[in-house]
């Protein structure tokens, strides 16, 4: 029984770490592209909004648009949550012969089924 509890601990911690990791990793890229001048400061959003769910949402609500476009542009980083949620969704299921490729493909559909409903309700 002790040694269950051990490997679980061990890998609880390691699966703590690999996500943290990606976390960190994507939220350096995000703060890194926020330092790249860019005439328009919706480009920024939406190459953040792409990489990392937190920072991407954070930067657009920042950008100076309509209120119904800054809504429905969130709501799309939501849906899709950015290549660090993919990232971390892949070190989670490697190995476990789930398929990356139907979940990103997943992702894009979710995200293009709620930018439609946002079009159609805002």
């Amino acid at each position: 029984m002790a040694d269950i509890i051990d490997d679980a601990i061990l890998n609880t911690a390691k699966n703590m770490i690999k996500l943290g990791g990606y976390i960190v990793i994507f939220s350096c890229i995000s703060a890194y592209i926020n330092v790249i001048p860019f005439k328009n400061d919706i480009v920024p959003a939406v190459i953040c909004g792409i990489t990392e769910i937190t920072n991407g949402i954070y930067i657009a609500g920042k950008i100076n648009a309509d209120k119904k476009l800054i809504t429905t542009f969130i709501i799309l980083i939501n849906s899709f949550g950015g290549f660090s949620t993919i990232m971390q969704t892949m070190g989670m299921i490697n190995g476990s012969g789930l398929s990356i490729r139907k979940y990103i493909y997943g992702k894009i559909l979710c995200t293009f089924i709620t930018g439609v409903f946002c079009i159609v309700i805002l």
